[in-house]
């Protein structure tokens, strides 16, 4: 027998092996295998089984690297689909499906919960009982009693707050009082609040009118696509959490996805609070073993929810019913790297391979998803108001461009009068701004030389706090300049500002205050975005200052003020998508206001206070937003209207770079198909990145299929040399 295989090497092709006598009834599609290539052994996926083959001289398998098939049949039609789609090679795309410690074969390390043997009221008898012999084992049972919500603990948590040991935790397990189950390390990853951030409520009209339509869809056992339009703390949540345990009942399993690492923790713990079943977590800040133990606990139904960043939706729940992408809109759901998969699009196609339910939920939803709403490929549902009766923040806009204003400071009159009151009053504030750092740039007046990377053609970012000048694309840094390298200027002007510069200011303003800046540099070891997430949530803080990890997905009741620093930094971006970006983010970090019973309010400081992202997103109106945005993409054929391809060619050879780009064009026109636009050849937006220039060539159309086989044709004929590489993105979400 002969075994197809992929290779994990971007080659578009399969390989023919020889299925060894002793290996048979291991290898079947799906199944993950070591097999010789030239002078190596690398990892491959068999796609299928033939009994012969038109290649001559065989080489045999080696092995299989797991017991079973580590994709089923429809991962195994999705990676297809995905490798079709995306013009990736199909053996780079089961490599991305798969973590890493599943691909080498890690095992993951155990830990354990703590669960009671007995009931409480029996444990509370024992602990009365062994006071005067065991006063340490009766003070974790009194503990255990007094936390009835609980229904497991940490073992280290437990001794420590019951003032005791770990060894008189084990003695009580040893005695059967309580028990330990095992669990993946990544398991205590969840953040537990003072407070409950989920509890059963009332279901408002719309929530009964959209969760009835998914139940009911979700019952029908066939692929349905929805949107869930809702404004910030609409309840989306509370829709989300009834439709998987609807998925449960009939003996299905979910995912869930969320755009960010640090929205993990708090959607685990709202989820773990209302459905008792397993959770399991796959994200990029578990460790390959934590990650392998998490792969096998879905693969082998001992967990039947999954929540996780993108490569979640590659899980392997089987009897998938339901998948919601939360915050769909989220750019972070595009890889980055090839396959250059859209985990939202694909979560669509999956879900019509699985015939299950897909929820795609947003307060901002993505023009994409709602112009499907409008041509009758998803259904729209939508939940126009807050819950429990509150009212969205009222916002105020600042035009930073007056005379009274300081563009130097971080905050105006206004903003720094309500942070004022806020403190007073013991409630918390948010400050967003999307860039960290002290200062964007360093200018010499002399001779007007900007200190760039050696690496990129982008600015160095001043660090204040480790006196060092960052590149934020390559990583490149080096020592603060005090002078002009150029002229020798030791006067150098500061431009620009980020989370760094916005807390010196904070701080300067409010001493008493106590900060805390969340970003990339804050944020870098592990499990930081559980501890200050808690710390926060938990009121050891007054103000967050943060990038766009703050803006979304996150619920503090205390929160009644945000202040949005310089909103108008992403519409600066020479790309089509500035204005919806903006709009997404004033929206997002907005709804952080007001979520408590204390009506919110949020401060946008802008030099341009009349574009229609920022007048759209102080009103609260979606639909103003939307309506021009779709007309100004219409008119310049931009998507949803077209979809679009963009090859980037890169090399340390400029001259070489941009003569394979203009090679490349020219062969591409002579193929050219009717109704394909050809944008290029042309410097890319950001021309130089790790000391490679950058050229690129666009392609647009309205049809997806010509669109791709023209990319094909670019990609056959491409025949890189001289340490050129192409890069090619369909559905870019990003031109830069």
């Amino acid at each position: 027998m002969i075994a197809k295989v992929v290779l994990e090497i971007p080659v578009f092709r399969e390989f023919d092996y020889i299925i060894p006598e002793d290996l048979a009834s291991a290898v079947s599609p799906g199944a993950m295998v070591k097999v010789p290539f030239r002078n190596k052994v690398l990892r491959g996926y068999v796609t299928n089984i033939s009994h012969s083959s038109n290649r001559p001289e065989l080489k045999e398998i080696i092995a299989t690297i797991n017991e079973k098939p580590a994709l089923s049949q429809n991962l195994i039609k999705l990676a297809s689909w995905i490798s079709e789609y995306y013009l990736c090679p199909l053996g780079m795309v089961y490599r991305s499906f798969l973590p890493p410690g599943i691909r080498k074969n890690i095992k993951g390390r155990k830990d354990y919960k703590i669960i009671p043997s007995l009931s409480l009221t029996r444990l509370s008898e024992i602990a009365s009982e062994i006071q005067k012999k065991s006063p340490k084992q009766s003070a974790i049972l009194r503990f255990i009693c007094s936390h009835s919500e609980k229904k497991e603990f940490d073992i280290q948590k437990l001794s420590s707050a019951a003032k005791s040991s770990k060894q008189a935790v084990i003695s009580l397990v040893e005695k059967g009082f309580l028990s330990m189950k095992s669990i993946c390390a990544s398991e205590k990853d969840s953040i537990f609040f003072d407070y409950p951030l989920m509890h059963e409520i009332n279901l408002t009209k719309d929530q009964e009118t959209s969760l009835k339509e998914i139940i009911d869809a979700i019952k029908a056992n066939e692929f349905y696509p929805y949107l869930l339009h809702g404004v910030t703390g609409s309840g989306k949540t509370e829709i989300y959490i009834k439709s998987i345990n609807e998925t449960l009942l009939r003996s299905k399993g979910a995912i869930v996805l969320v755009p960010e690492i640090s929205l993990t923790p708090q959607t685990i713990d709202r989820f773990r609070r209302r459905i008792n079943e397993p959770i399991a977590v796959i994200h990029s800040g578990l460790s390959d073993g934590q990650r392998s133990q998490q792969w096998e606990k879905i693969s082998k139904g001992l967990a039947k929810i999954v929540i996780g960043a993108r490569s979640a939706v590659f899980a392997p729940v089987e009897d998938l019913g339901l998948i919601i992408v939360d915050e769909e809109h989220e750019k972070s759901y595009k890889q980055e790297d090839s396959p250059k998969y859209n985990a939202r699009d694909v979560a669509v196609v999956r879900a019509k391979f699985e015939k299950a339910v897909v929820l795609l939920g947003s307060a901002t939803p993505s023009l994409e998803s709602y112009y499907n709403t409008t041509i009758g490929k998803y259904k729209l549902l939508s939940l126009p108001s807050r819950i429990d009766g509150k009212t969205l923040p009222s916002v105020e806009v600042i035009d930073m461009r007056s005379d009274r204003q300081n563009l130097k400071l971080s905050c105006s009159e206004e903003l720094a009068r309500e942070m004022d009151m806020r403190l007073s009053k013991e409630e918390q504030t948010i400050l967003f701004i999307n860039r960290r750092g002290f200062a964007s740039s360093l200018i010499c007046p002399s001779c007007g030389e900007t200190i760039k990377c050696r690496n990129c053609s982008v600015s160095m970012t001043y660090h204040k706090s480790k006196k060092m000048l960052f590149c934020h694309l390559c990583g490149y840094n080096s020592k603060f300049l005090s002078a002009c390298p150029s002229c020798g200027n030791p006067k150098l002007i500061q431009l620009g500002l980020g989370t760094e510069k916005v807390e010196y200011h904070i701080k300067k303003l409010f001493p008493h205050a106590k900060l805390l800046r969340m970003d990339s540099d804050t944020t870098s070891f592990r499990n930081a975005h559980r501890k200050l997430l808690t710390d926060f949530a938990n009121k050891k803080y007054d103000i967050l200052i943060g990038t766009q990890m703050v803006a979304k997905g996150l619920d503090f009741p205390n929160v009644t003020l945000v202040g949005i620093i310089f909103a108008d930094l992403s519409l600066s971006l020479p790309d089509f998508r500035s204005a919806e970006i903006t709009y997404q983010l004033l929206t997002q970090v907005s709804g952080r206001s007001g979520r408590g019973a204390v009506p919110g309010k949020v401060i946008i400081q802008t030099c341009l206070p009349k574009h229609y992202s920022v007048t759209s997103a102080a009103n609260h109106s979606y639909k103003d937003f939307i309506d021009k945005e779709l007309h100004f993409r219409k008119e310049l054929r931009y998507p949803p209207f077209t979809h679009m391809v963009n090859f980037i060619l890169s090399g340390k050879n400029e001259a070489n770079v941009k003569s394979k780009a203009e090679f490349l064009y020219e062969t591409a026109l002579k193929n050219k198909t009717t109704g394909i636009e050809f944008l290029g050849p042309a410097p890319a937006a950001i021309q130089k990145t790790k000391c490679n220039f950058r050229w690129q060539i666009l392609l647009k159309s309205r049809d997806i299929k010509a669109l791709r086989k023209a990319a094909k044709g670019i990609l056959n004929n491409s025949n890189l040399t001289g340490g050129i590489s192409l890069s090619v993105d369909v559905d870019p979400l990003s031109l830069l």
